[in-house]
């Protein structure tokens, strides 16, 4: 036999240590690279209208007022739907089907949201300078800072 029962011992020991020292760098290495998902939630409409030059501001925030309306009924809806969906999920009595049912109305409501104030907040950007645009961009970032 090539192989001892001593040495195969101490081969299989090996094995498994190595492996075993292979998954906690693996899983250190994915749990130091794992980002944060955040979102900024001091971020408001004000604060990126703070962010403008005098001139930029006043543009920005009046086409936003020209909509205001307009904006905030698709926002209450959206409480609505997600108001919604809360109850489906805390009910005693989970019902799979109507979560999911109101799963949907809520995505749908959020998705018309979108819809209607990414076309406000796109014009009202449209009235400002390069520079307060870079203002914006820098004062909303593409990844949220968390703190």
């Amino acid at each position: 036999m090539i192989f001892s029962k001593d040495n195969l011992a101490k081969i299989i020991i090996l094995i498994l240590v190595t492996s075993n020292l292979f998954l906690i760098a693996f899983l250190v290495s994915y749990k130091l690279s794992d980002e944060t998902v955040c979102v900024d939630r001091r971020l408001t409409l004000a604060s990126l209208a703070q962010s403008l030059p005098p001139a930029d501001k006043r543009r920005f925030s009046a086409e936003l007022k020209l909509h205001e309306a307009e904006y905030r009924a698709s926002l209450a809806q959206l409480r609505k739907s997600r108001a919604s969906l809360d109850m489906a999920i805390i009910a005693v009595d989970f019902d799979m089907q109507e979560a999911s049912t109101r799963f949907s109305n809520w995505k749908q409501s959020l998705d018309e949201f979108i819809n209607t104030f990414g076309s406000i907040l796109i014009s009202a950007t449209s009235k400002v300078s390069p520079e307060g645009r870079r203002s914006l961009v820098d004062t909303f970032p593409a990844v949220p800072r968390c703190k």
